[in-house]
Parts: structure tokens; C-alpha cells; sequence
């Protein structure tokens, strides 16, 4: 009777496992697994916190032009730099910040007014195609207004600075 495939690779198996048991000190390789069902395979998503609230992204607002400000004042952008996801603070030393912000400073713009003054806000703050939370808009205070655009990149679970502009006038 002629044999069939499955038959020829049940002898070689039986005959791999007979060269294992009389062959002392040959190492015997193990066939490869039968396949068995797996469960597809499935991008896993980094997990993006969803927009925050308004009161939220009040709070990183002004954190942010607040940081600005302090920065402004004392020539100190540390707190600022550190506000900032590893991105932000890998492409901004203080003294690349303090240049960013020089205009803001020759004009004499005083940001301190934002703790307690209402933005108006551009667009509903919303995630950009890269997942990131972009924040633009505009605080109508004296003696010069400024508009601003945010840009928040997640670290370790919560939005961190990745981009910031503010513009007097």
C-alpha cells in the first residue's frame, strides 16, 4: 500500500523520537507546534485622555502663561521647561525660551492678569489629528491683549506643554 504525506511524517516523527531514545548525547529538536487557533492580533492604542473640562483646561492655560510670566519677569524659564513634556523640554533650553519670549518682554506685556480674567477661546479646545490638545485664543487684557495657541502632548498619563505661542495685540 502506498503511503500518503500524513503517514510519511508520522514514521519521521516516530523515527526522530527512536534516534532520541538510542542515541545517547545527540540532543533531540522538538517539531514545531501544531497550530492552533490564536486570537487576532490587535493594535494596541496608547490611551489618550479624552479633552479635558473647561475648568481643566482653564487651569493649564493659565499655568502655562503663567509660567511665561514668571519667566518673563525673573528670567527664569526652569518652571516653564519643566511644565513641558520630555519633546518640550528637550528643544527648549532656558536661554532658547528666553529668546522665544524676548518681544513679550521689550514690550512690557504682563501676563498676570490671566488668573483672573475669562479667555475667549478661538475654537473648542480639541485633539489634533496626532492626539494632541490644541488650545487657542485670546485674553482681552490691559494694557495689551494677547492671544495664545497651546499645544499639550500626554506624558505619563496627563497633558504636558509640547508647543506654546503668545502674541500681544
Amino acid at each position: 500500500a502506498a503511503l500518503n504525506f500524513e503517514g510519511i511524517m508520522r514514521l519521521l516523527r516516530l523515527a526522530i523520537v527512536v534516534a532520541a531514545l538510542v542515541a545517547p548525547g545527540v540532543e533531540a529538536f522538538a517539531a514545531p507546534p501544531q497550530p492552533t487557533a490564536k486570537p487576532p492580533l490587535t493594535m494596541v492604542q496608547p490611551k489618550v485622555p479624552p479633552v479635558p473640562s473647561p475648568p481643566a483646561v482653564l487651569a493649564l492655560v493659565r499655568t502655562v502663561l503663567t509660567a511665561v510670566d514668571h519667566g518673563n519677569k525673573t528670567g527664569n524659564y526652569s518652571v516653564l521647561r519643566e511644565l513641558g513634556g520630555p519633546d518640550f523640554h528637550d528643544a527648549n533650553t532656558a536661554a532658547r525660551l528666553s529668546a522665544v519670549f524676548a518681544n513679550l518682554v521689550d514690550q512690557r506685556v504682563d501676563l498676570l492678569p490671566v488668573l483672573v480674567v475669562e479667555p475667549s477661546y478661538r475654537e473648542a479646545p480639541r485633539l489634533t489629528a496626532r492626539r494632541m490638545l490644541y488650545v487657542a485664543g485670546r485674553f482681552d487684557i490691559q494694557p495689551k491683549p494677547v492671544s495664545f495657541e497651546l499645544l499639550f502632548d500626554v506624558w505619563k498619563g496627563e497633558w504636558r506643554l509640547y508647543g506654546v505661542s503668545i502674541v500681544p495685540g
